[in-house]
This record gives C-alpha cells, sequence and structure tokens, in this order.
C-alpha cells in the first residue's frame, strides 16, 4: 500500500513539472469598450492615477486600502501604490504614454502573490467616439503561473469589463 502511494506522489510531482513545460509561459488579457466620447475626454481619467477611484473596478471592491500617488499625471514615473486586505501590495508606474492615443504601465504585484506585467489602454478613433482597448501582459512563472495562466483570462478579464464600463458611465454623463 505505501508503495502505490509513493507512486503515485511521485506521479503527481511529475505531472506538475511536466504539463507546465509544453503551457504558454505568457499571458495575455483583453478587453474593449466604444465610449461615445472623444479621446481627449478619457484620456485624463486614464493618465492620472487619483482618478482611477472614480472608475477602476478594484477601487471598489477593496474600499479601505491605503493608496499613495505620485509623480505628475500623463507623465511617465507617475506612480500608485496600494496596501489593502483584498488587492493586496503593489505599485503601477506609468512607462510611456502618447497623449489621447495610449497610457502603458509597468504593474508589480508584491503581494500575496508576485507578479509583474505591464498594463495598456489605447483609444482608438470609430466614427461614434472612441475604441478603449484595455490589456495587460506579462510572463509566467514555471511551474505555478504556468499552471494558473488558462484561468486568468476568466479572473481579470471580468474586472476589465466593469472598470471600462464605467469608465464609460463616468465620461458620457
Amino acid at each position: 500500500m505505501a508503495k502505490k502511494i509513493v507512486f503515485v506522489l511521485i506521479g503527481l510531482v511529475a505531472l506538475i513539472l511536466l504539463v507546465p513545460v509544453f503551457m504558454k509561459p505568457s499571458f495575455r488579457i483583453e478587453r474593449s469598450i466604444e465610449i461615445a466620447k472623444p479621446a481627449e475626454v478619457i484620456f485624463p481619467h486614464v493618465a492620472d492615477f487619483s482618478k482611477w477611484k472614480d472608475w477602476s473596478h478594484w477601487s471598489s471592491t477593496d474600499p479601505g486600502q491605503k493608496i499613495i500617488i505620485t509623480g505628475n499625471p500623463g507623465e511617465v514615473g507617475h506612480k500608485m501604490e496600494w496596501d489593502g486586505k483584498i488587492n493586496g501590495k503593489g505599485i503601477q508606474s506609468i512607462i510611456s504614454t502618447i497623449p489621447n492615443k495610449s497610457v502603458a504601465s509597468s504593474l508589480i504585484f508584491t503581494e500575496p502573490n508576485s507578479m509583474e506585467s505591464v498594463a495598456t489602454l489605447e483609444f482608438t478613433s470609430i466614427p461614434s467616439g472612441t475604441k478603449v482597448t484595455w490589456f495587460n501582459e506579462g510572463k509566467l512563472d514555471y511551474p505555478v503561473g504556468r499552471l494558473f495562466g488558462p484561468f486568468l483570462d476568466g479572473m481579470v478579464g471580468p474586472d476589465f469589463e466593469k472598470g471600462l464600463m464605467n469608465l464609460k458611465k463616468l465620461v458620457e454623463k
């Protein structure tokens, strides 16, 4: 009996280590929404972390979190640090920006799980206003990160959708 248990455990460990070898080493989560306003109206709400509390879904999920915002809004180096019971700890810092076109940020989660990625919001002019696309991409650590990779879109995508809908309601009113 003990021999069978050892073989099962060895098999499980082998699966946990072998399966991720064949899984994608990176992820990309993407959502878009059409907003009936020009990019010039939307951009200031995205490029200034002090305004994220008005539309970001994560602000409402952890209202007691401590947030520190530094740097000049819309400029490289503008940074938001948070520490909350639900959202954990992290830092988001603008790494590139093209006014009314895009804002890209380095996104670093330090607790409860360490993870780094790049979050980008892009603005595309359309006849009815602006298409806003929010995507996040990064590498997945071996082996655990790769095992969770297929579930990230389902976990984070709905939060992007809620945030984009909040942004739409905010700027269209």
